[in-house]
């Protein structure tokens, strides 16, 4: 009985406040770490096309990556054995299934530590044949111990490799490619290639490495290729210029560009291919660029501080703004390190868990100004995942709206979508201390 008052008392609560929205901007939260729930393991994927040996087909490589520490590991004898299944699913435009593929895996460790070390990551990469088109790839990353998963989609395009015309491979974003003979996780002909799965660099590696193939192009052919680098306004940071003579049918190309005087932010490499008789071709691939101590979506430096606002005080948020470029980084480090809650270790665990609260919005509550500002992420970021979620989103005498419960603090947020657009507006206040 208790349960069922509780519920019609804020049924009542949420009517009285359906048409208002008492929401009070707080200049500083106290975030709480850790509510130890999953909402699935966290993976990366990215795709490349290359010219292949069947007349009919392009060749696709899909890459994924995770952490070991996505993972649950159980003891095998000595070792520690996590399993996986990952799966790809390509639809056309009409949304009609094309093919599919899954895959079963298993990781193996020797000490219990490695599981959760943040710095060991896993990357693979199948290779498919697909027919030349536009498609929608849905994969999805299950963890077998746990059956928790989770999907993601992106759109590809497929090129064809057959045609009269000289041609291009995509372009893939490397942390690295050499003529190693040793680790190498994808090699094409002579160079060893490591790719970045997610194209986001950070701070800890200072170049970028791009590698592409052209096709049908005769001996002794001069290409000029022209290698810029830029922001997201468009202005170029770097660029470059090379002649050179082609010596085989099949040419393979790398290019390393710094990066360790950029900002975090959103950026663009685009190769330029030139043939006589003006023949031009263009490759272009987004990137992130991102600071250990910012969060991996900040498309630049402010967006990066303006994340912190649940939990840094105003005078933290003036000081950041206003600081040179020579002195960012180093502000945001000191940041963090003040609210380190185990400071003689390596790992922050408030600033990996805030940051993950960040990311977790983004994907469930995105719109046009991002999920971390949405009234639905700045309950989530401050508090965590709730215990408990009520969605009523086909009612017929209110309009749709969601309700939140905080078991153990005694907490409930109401949540209401006010013009049908999944724009849910909070209509409860924040609690005091987090005003």
């Amino acid at each position: 009985m208790k349960l069922v008052y509780r519920r019609r008392w804020f049924l009542f609560t949420f009517l009285l406040l359906l048409f208002f929205n008492p929401w009070a901007d707080h200049s500083q939260a106290q975030v709480e770490l850790g509510e130890g729930l999953k909402e699935g393991p966290e993976f990366e994927v990215d795709f490349a096309s290359f010219k292949s040996m069947r007349r009919d087909s392009s060749q696709l490589f899909f890459f994924y990556k995770f952490g070991y520490w996505e993972l649950q590991f159980l003891k095998r004898g000595k070792d520690f054995l996590a399993s996986y299944e990952i799966s790809l699913v390509l639809y056309d435009r009409k949304g009609r299934q094309i093919n599919g593929w899954i895959w079963r895996d298993s990781l193996k460790v020797k000490a219990y530590e490695e599981t959760r070390s943040k710095d060991r990551f896993f990357i693979d990469q199948k290779s498919l044949f697909v027919n030349p088109g536009s498609y929608q790839a849905k994969v999805r990353l299950v963890d077998l111990n746990t059956n928790q998963f989770s999907r993601r989609k992106r759109w590809i395009e497929v090129p064809s490799f057959q045609g009269k015309d000289w041609t291009k491979s995509d372009l893939i974003l490397a942390k690295e490619v050499s003529l190693s003979e040793v680790n190498c996780a994808f090699r094409r002909g002579r160079y060893c290639i490591a790719p970045n799965v997610g194209r986001t660099f950070d701070d800890q590696g200072p170049d970028l490495f791009l590698y592409f193939e052209m096709y049908g192009l005769f001996p002794g052919k001069i290409v000029e290729e022209v290698y810029q680098l830029k922001n997201r306004k468009g202005t170029i940071l770097a660029s470059d210029s090379l002649h050179t003579e082609i010596r085989e049918n099949q040419t393979s190309r790398s290019y390393r560009f710094s990066i360790e005087n950029l900002e975090p932010g959103r950026y663009e490499v685009e190769v330029e291919l030139k043939v006589p008789p003006n023949k031009r071709k263009r490759i272009k691939r987004e990137f992130q660029m991102q600071w250990r101590d910012a969060a991996p979506s900040a498309e630049d430096y402010y967006t990066a501080v303006d994340q912190l606002r649940y939990i840094a005080t105003p005078q933290e948020m003036k000081r950041l703004k206003e600081s040179p470029p020579e002195r960012r980084k180093e502000l945001l480090k000191e940041f963090w390190k003040r609210r380190d809650p185990t400071p003689g270790t390596p790992r922050n665990e408030l600033e990996e868990e805030y940051y993950r609260r960040v990311e977790y919005c983004n994907r469930q509550f995105g719109g046009l100004e991002g999920g971390w500002k949405s009234d639905r992420g700045k309950v989530y970021i401050i508090y965590g995942r709730p215990d408990e979620v009520e969605r009523h989103p086909f009612e017929t005498e209110t309009l749709p709206y969601q309700i939140w419960y905080y078991l153990d603090k005694r907490l409930t947020f109401i949540f209401v979508d006010r013009h049908g657009f999944g724009d849910y507006e909070l209509v409860t206040p924040l609690y005091p201390r987090h005003r």
